[in-house]
């Protein structure tokens, strides 16, 4: 009897911990700002992050370089299939192409119209699930690329 209550225990926790690491990018994430380079876009930022039918959910809240508050929210998928880009930073005829290596790395292009790359974002997320980093080069319209690394904690 001991034995089957100890391996019902083994079997729970095995698929708790396998369930977490299927979806180490959900949670809400601060952003450490001593540890960004943001290029002084926000003084702040939180990301609420859930997944929904195979969709990424991110929820957006923080304040601007100007001390505004904002409020944005984006939905990607990770299948590799270029889709009109959905969230606040979205422009007409944008594409966006979401990708995962695994649990740990993922991968956000947004392509424009012209077929020119303006945006892509590589998030790691460190082994123990607790920093993520989100390292972004964007292309203005005039070709001017800017990077900006944001490293979020997980709470």
């Amino acid at each position: 009897m001991i034995k089957r209550i100890g391996m019902t225990v083994i079997a729970v926790l095995a698929f708790s911990l396998a369930a977490q690491a299927a979806d180490m990018d959900s949670g809400t994430w601060v952003m450490n700002v001593a540890k960004s380079t943001n290029n002084g876009l926000a003084r702040s930022q939180t990301h609420v992050i859930s997944m929904e039918g195979g969709w990424r959910i991110n929820r957006r809240h923080g304040v601007d370089k100007n001390g505004n508050p904002t409020r944005y929210n984006s939905i990607t998928k990770f299948d590799g299939v270029a889709r009109p880009s959905i969230g606040y930073d979205s422009g007409v005829g944008m594409l966006s192409t979401g990708t995962k290596s695994d649990d740990f790395h993922y991968k956000i292009v947004s392509v424009a119209i012209t077929g020119k790359v303006r945006q892509t974002q590589v998030i790691v997320i460190s082994p123990d699930g607790k920093v993520k980093t989100n390292t972004i080069t964007s292309v203005d319209k005039d070709g001017n690329t800017s990077n900006s690394v944001e490293v979020y904690d997980k709470q």
